[in-house]
């Protein structure tokens, strides 16, 4: 589940997405069939995951596993 979280992977994901979805579009009439249906099943799988990534945050937000502590009054003033 982290290789599909992480945001090298989710930023591959939409990268590809926009370039398929491009090249499906601008090159519509040249593409051969069978290259046209790879591109369409991987823009489908593609899209897929992304919608897949937005129910993961939208259903279970960001939420940290435990409460945040407070930082002590005597480390507020110092920069690292």
């Amino acid at each position: 589940m982290d290789f599909l979280l992480n945001y090298v992977t989710l930023s591959v994901a939409i990268v590809a997405f926009v370039a398929v979805l491009a090249l499906l579009l601008l090159r519509r009439k040249r593409l051969p069939p069978a290259l046209r249906a790879f591109l369409w099943v991987l823009l489908g799988l593609l899209a897929l995951y992304l919608v897949f990534v937005l129910w993961l945050t939208l259903g279970f937000g960001n939420r940290p596993a435990v409460d945040p502590s407070p930082i002590a009054a005597s480390m507020r003033n110092h920069f690292f």
